[in-house]
Order: structure tokens, then sequence, then C-alpha cells
């Protein structure tokens, strides 16, 4: 059996010679079947959103609690908030995630004189 140059060459790349004079993998999870195909196991799947980016994710929403307490003022967030609670589910989810906490409290301080 005639292997395409580009397999001989890719089989190459993940071999080397070894003392015995045989062929030996450098991918310690490949293995070769007995007609000299060498099967490579699919790579696992990196995350699809890193830490950092997820911290940044996390560190950006707070900032926009902390916007939306500065622009429309505590009171009136507050009330809009508390209007949530009684509706549907997601609206109590929204309501629970959208509370004031002191994070988003310090950040409009912050933020009170600065927004327009």
């Amino acid at each position: 059996m005639v292997k395409p140059s580009h397999l001989k060459r890719r089989a190459k790349a993940m071999c080397r010679i070894g003392e015995d004079g045989n062929l030996q993998s450098l991918h310690t999870l490949s293995r070769a079947r007995v007609d000299d195909v060498v099967i490579v196991p699919a790579r696992q799947a990196a995350p699809s959103i890193s830490l950092s980016g997820f911290l940044l994710l996390v560190a950006s929403f707070f900032l926009f609690k902390g916007c939306a307490i500065a622009w429309f003022g505590a009171v009136d967030y507050v009330a809009s908030v508390n209007g949530l609670t009684v509706g549907t589910l997601y609206e109590q989810a929204a309501a629970f995630v959208m509370a004031p906490d002191i994070l988003s409290q310090f950040l409009a301080n912050l933020l009170q004189g600065r927004l327009p």
C-alpha cells in the first residue's frame, strides 16, 4: 500500500528513529495500525472563554450596574428593580441579579458627578 506524499511527511514528522533503528512515535497518544496508518485521537477543545475574559465580563457587568445606578439615581433604580420582583420568573431572576450591591453602589458614587 502506497500512502500519499503528504501523509508520509506527516508520519515522518510524528516519528523519530530510535536506538534500535525502528521508528518511534513522538505523539504519545497516537498508535499505528497493522497497515501503517497512524491514528491520532482528536484534541480536546479549549475552553471557549478564558479566566481573564470571564473576569472582564464580570467587571463590565458591575460597571454597567454602577452606571445605571448613577444615571437613574439610587431611589429610582431600586424602585425599578423592586417592580421586577412581582413579575414572571425571568423578571424575578433579573431583579435578583440587578439588585444594588456594595460594589455597584461604590462605582455609582464614583461616577455620580461624571455622567451627563
